[in-house]
């Protein structure tokens, strides 16, 4: 079986996944998501990315435990179903299904979606060339951190900068400080180091960029978080987005201006090379251990 879903407790092909039309998802975006990369079968980090979840789903007041609901059962279930060995799982929880209004009724059960699909893969020329990003206002709400499904100003920001000739658009406070792009966390490199702005509310917690922190430190290159202002993005040494699906791409221009020399700089080459390293190297130590308790349940136990 090729892309499909988990949908109303069963899996389905992912054409044949229905969403009532109630469901407040459809009506006021309410709800949570989390994307999770698999390598080799293995979803990467999945305990980081449910522990996200569960923030999420706290922060928005929807009754659901990820870990009673044995979220990790159905994604492995659906992952050995697709068959693919490099694959993308979408999860979303809904506030659930009732009449529209806009407080929900009480009693309202939450609704899960989980999608399988082939994991996309970015074109071998971004990542050799980089890309050239533009700088947006930030009109999005206040609480960024929550990775919830009300995404309008991203999208609207996504195509605004690719009707204009750039890959993506990097959000700006009224402050100038750098937030992130529209579907990924931003790093700047300055004096041989990281740098990425405040983990607050206005922007995600990537679990991408925690990874990336960790790799950076078994590379040696130091890190720090703070205020990343427009100026200081723009004379950094080298800069990239990070997130999920896309990993590590170089940006080699912000606006008209290009970035140091407008190549892919070495230490964002460094941190390409060091995750996709690290996590295939985790995955392929992860489904070895996956491999003998199927083989030997008692000895794992």
């Amino acid at each position: 079986m090729p892309d499909i879903a988990f949908c109303a407790g069963r899996f389905v092909p992912l054409e044949e996944a229905l969403v009532p039309v109630n469901d407040r998802a459809v009506q006021f975006g309410d709800s949570v998501y989390e994307v999770v990369a698999a390598y080799s079968g293995t979803p990467f980090l999945l305990e980081r990315h449910l522990e996200r979840l569960q923030r999420s789903l706290t922060a928005v007041a929807i009754d659901f435990d990820p870990q009673a609901a044995s979220l990790s059962d159905i994604i492995a279930d659906g992952l050995e179903r697709c068959g693919y060995d490099e694959a993308m799982v979408y999860i979303q929880i809904t506030r659930g299904v009732a009449p529209r209004a806009h407080v929900p009724p009480p009693g309202i059960q939450p609704n899960v979606i989980v999608t399988f699909r082939r994991l996309p893969i970015p074109p071998e020329a971004v990542r050799t060339h980089g890309i050239r990003v533009m700088t947006t206002p930030d009109i999005r709400w206040a609480k960024c951190s929550v990775k919830a499904t009300t995404l309008l100003a991203n999208v609207l920001a996504g195509m605004e900068a690719r009707r204009r000739g750039y890959y993506d658009a990097i959000f700006v406070g009224d402050d100038d400080d750098v937030r992130e792009g529209t579907h990924a966390n931003i790093v700047a490199v300055r004096g041989g180091g990281l740098h990425f702005p405040t983990r607050d509310a206005s922007i995600l917690h990537g679990v991408t960029l925690q990874f990336l922190i960790e790799c950076a430190a078994g590379l040696g290159i130091g890190v720090t978080e703070g205020p990343l202002s427009v100026a200081e993005l723009l004379s950094a040494d080298e800069a990239f987005l990070c997130n999920t699906i896309s990993e590590v791409l170089p940006i080699v221009a912000v606006n008209e201006q290009t970035l140091a020399d407008g190549l892919v700089g070495q230490i964002t080459a460094r941190m390409m090379a060091e995750f996709r390293h690290q996590s295939r190297a985790w995955a392929a130590r992860a489904a070895v251990r996956n491999l003998s308790r199927q083989e030997n349940p008692r000895a794992c136990a």
